[in-house]
């Protein structure tokens, strides 16, 4: 993962680089960073618009008790309007922008089993089984030693109902599953649920969690074939485990609600059934205000805008940009408010060395979603290279208070208010950074602090 480093130099100060932003965990969506040709087309949702900037403030302007709406006025974040009521989509006009996507593809790269492959996936996700086997069956034979080709050719065939067919794509000697191996045993053992073979199903399910212990879907699929084979205890704590793994996986609270019937706890299936049902409400709410035609035409609309983001990113991987661009643009297209897409296009921005074009998609991001930590780290770092210290102080105050039990944020504040030469602003941040991280790095930013601090002339 690649991340920008903040430039001192930019500042003016006599001081050497630094890089303030190396600790920061979260990921970066890192599509198509490349090198490629400015456009200067800047995709916006419609409902959205920028804000205008607030006086400009002095660079020794402190920003310590701003309060988060001070903050974004400083960052003139754009504003958020209702998002008008949308016309629905002419459902035959993408699909056939898509059909005419698959053709380009299919001719520019004709004996691609990559290509094979993401066409399948494709006519998978608009529902056209029959022509999705055919595809899948021939990016097998042309790869035969992919195991994600075999993997979703596999649970198609078990979708249909085939287990043993499904389980001889994937019963191959010669290839080496270690890559996605925990993937492997988990679709062996859904093959031999579907054939009734419920004791090796188990097998596979355990040999799957001796991999990836963390899978909550395997937990729950364990707990199954022990149910069927009345180990309610064992089932019960896989049911469990699955949900501590992802407290938001449906199947998990199912399991465990039938669990619960079964050994009487009347209090615990009620909570566990209300927590399936909560989750398995059918998104977006077909009632008095959402039409069926309205929430079919949303609900295409996410499936052909992923179509085309899947189809920009083989593009990049098999070396054609502007290809990749151009269905990066019909899925901004189809879906404006597509997070993904835009932060792919801020990352164009950046890669190119348009830093305002960068700064103000990643502006936008950040109101869309506030709680996403790497755009604040983005937005900081271009406001840097665009030399414009208080706002990427703004950015990190504001990404501090939104998230304040992050710890890498904190820390990354106090190392950027200790070298802007700010010490005792930078003790607050330095604080809950090593509270919240207890490593070395926190704890040496807060001695380097509390030093700078104590160090201080004192003035009268």
């Amino acid at each position: 993962m690649e991340f920008v480093s903040l430039t001192m130099s930019n500042l003016r100060l006599n001081k050497k680089l630094i890089v303030v932003f190396t600790t920061i965990a979260t990921a970066v969506v890192a599509l198509f960073w490349v090198v490629i040709e400015s456009n200067d087309t800047v995709h916006r949702p419609r409902s959205i618009r920028r804000a205008q900037p607030d006086t400009p403030l002095s660079r020794s302007q402190s920003l310590e008790h701003f309060k988060i709406e001070e903050l974004e006025a400083v960052l003139a974040l754009p504003v958020m309007e209702p998002e008008p009521p949308s016309a629905l989509l002419d459902l035959t006009h993408w699909n056939s922008k898509v059909e005419t996507s698959i053709q380009q593809l299919t001719a520019l790269f004709p004996n691609s089993a990559e290509v094979e492959h993401l066409h399948g996936l494709i006519q998978l996700r608009l529902k056209r089984t029959k022509l999705a086997e055919p595809l899948l069956q021939r990016c097998v034979e042309m790869a035969p030693s992919n195991p994600k080709m075999r993997i979703d050719l596999a649970e198609l065939l078990l979708q249909l109902g085939r287990a043993e067919e499904a389980l001889q794509v994937l019963h191959v000697p010669t290839i080496d599953a270690k890559p996605m191996e925990a993937q492997y045993l988990e679709m062996f053992g859904d093959c031999q649920v579907q054939m009734g073979q419920i004791a090796e199903a188990e097998t596979s399910f355990r040999a799957a969690l001796d991999i990836a212990p963390t899978l909550p879907s395997i937990w729950t699929k364990l707990g199954k074939v022990l149910l069927q084979q009345n180990q309610l205890a064992e089932a019960k704590q896989c049911a469990t485990r699955a949900i501590e793994i992802d407290a938001d996986l449906a199947q998990a609270w199912l399991l465990l609600h039938q669990l619960a019937v079964l050994q009487r706890e009347t209090v615990e299936a009620r909570e566990a059934f209300a927590r399936w049902t909560a989750l398995t409400k059918v998104r977006p709410k077909i009632d008095q205000e959402t039409s069926f035609d309205e929430a079919h035409s949303q609900n295409m609309g996410m499936v052909y805008g992923s179509i085309f983001r899947s189809i920009a990113t083989l593009y990049l991987s098999l070396g054609n940009l502007p290809q990749a661009l151009t269905h990066l643009d019909l899925a901004i297209e189809i879906n404006p408010r597509d997070t993904i897409a835009l932060a792919a296009r801020a990352n164009q921005w950046r890669r190119i060395g348009d830093f305002q074009r960068a700064a103000e998609l990643n502006r936008l991001l950040i109101r869309m979603q506030p709680l996403e930590a790497a755009h604040y780290q983005n937005l900081a770092n271009l406001c840097m290279q665009l030399n414009q210290p208080l706002d990427a102080e703004a950015t990190l105050r504001l990404a501090c208070q939104r998230l304040p039990l992050n710890g890498q944020l904190h820390l990354a504040l106090a190392q950027f208010l200790l070298y802007l030469g700010k010490p005792e602003e930078a003790l607050a941040p330095a604080r809950i950074a090593a509270k919240h991280l207890n490593s070395n790095a926190a704890h040496d930013i807060l001695n380097s602090v509390q030093n700078a601090v104590s160090n201080r002339p004192v003035t009268h």
